[in-house]
């Protein structure tokens, strides 16, 4: 089968008119009862109690991905041979085979997720909160990377300005903002959000020139220290990053303010998908991504060093910004 084919039917030849049911063999009769006796233990057993010897769920799920190479030869744009180690690692653990199918965009993954054509998916946050509000995709976990789980902006004025807080920013007249780039997240999303949620600015005063896109957070800080804006929003690690240029950076510029974190990458489950098995498939890839060889292939495959359990709550945040800025989460899950 090739890396999009998801025509699972198999159509069977009718059987000819005149053809009889053959009588039932002893083999026959003995795996009925079998099956009898597995259905009848595990209700005994109660719910979400696996005995040994008995199936249960599907014959195999399928996990989705952004492909990271489009139009790449191997596996639908996945490193093949890290492709095959998380499945296979991954359907061991779970009891279930496991296929792992590229996509070639996040839209096209969360239209599979919402058709049933996929019933895992491996999602950034805003394609995560479009699959969930559009489809009912349901959270599994949320990446992690360089020992974090989230990312934060930081609102950050000069040492020398009298501003303390937000309050003191709110009454400045005529403040200027300064961010990277009107599509970073980091860099201007979601401080502009926050600034606008806490009634320092209005959307209005930023998109009328109380907005200054500078290009990089080095530049924002430069333009800080140089008296050009009042306040710049930036990445959180962006302080750390400009003290190799400025040393003396740190008693230069102040922080007054924090947004909430954001989740990163995120794993999904279709609606629909059994509880139970939604849950055991969350447990295998815990368990999985975090021993040494499905973590390598799992960071081969997602850029990402393992995964945590994560709560619906925290992709409020990305719906808030999405609501300030009256964007688009379609056009941000696309990205």
């Amino acid at each position: 089968m090739g890396a999009f084919d998801f025509n699972f039917k198999r159509s069977e030849p009718a059987a000819p008119p005149t053809a009889r049911a053959p009588a039932p063999t002893r083999f026959t009769v003995l795996f009925a009862a079998a099956f009898f006796l597995c259905a009848l233990a595990g209700a005994a057993a109660g719910p979400g109690v696996l005995l040994s010897g008995c199936r249960e769920g599907p014959d195999r799920l399928v996990l989705g991905l952004v492909a990271t190479s489009p139009g790449g030869a191997q596996n639908g744009g996945l490193p093949k041979g890290e492709a095959d180690a998380l499945a296979a690692t991954a359907s061991t653990a779970l009891g279930i085979k496991i296929e792992l199918f590229a996509f070639p965009t996040p839209s096209e993954l969360i239209k599979a997720l919402g058709s049933g054509q996929a019933d895992i998916a491996v999602l950034g946050p805003y394609a995560y909160v479009a699959a969930h509000d559009d489809t009912g995709a349901q959270l599994l976990l949320k990446a992690v990377k360089d020992g974090q789980d989230s990312t934060r902006s930081d609102i950050v004025v000069a040492a020398s300005s009298a501003v303390g807080d937000l309050a003191a920013l709110k009454a400045l007249k005529q403040k200027t903002f300064g961010f990277a780039d009107p599509a970073s997240p980091e860099s201007y999303l979601f401080p502009a959000a926050y600034l606008i949620e806490n009634g320092v600015v209005s959307k209005a005063e930023l998109l009328e020139g109380g907005a200054r896109f500078l290009g990089t957070d080095l530049a924002c800080l430069q333009a800080l220290l140089e008296g050009r804006v009042a306040a710049v929003g930036c990445a959180e690690n962006a302080l750390e990053a400009a003290e190799v240029r400025t040393p003396d950076l740190a008693s230069r510029v102040r922080v007054i303010a924090r947004t909430p974190p954001v989740p990163g990458l995120t794993v999904a489950v279709r609606a629909g998908l059994d509880a139970r098995l939604a849950d055991r498939v969350k447990q295998a890839l815990l368990s999985v991504v975090n021993r040494e060889e499905g973590r390598r292939a799992w960071k081969a495959l997602t850029g990402t060093d393992g995964l945590v359990e994560a709560q619906e709550a925290e992709y409020d945040v990305i719906r808030g910004m999405v609501q300030t800025l009256g964007l688009d989460i379609e056009v941000l899950a696309a990205r």
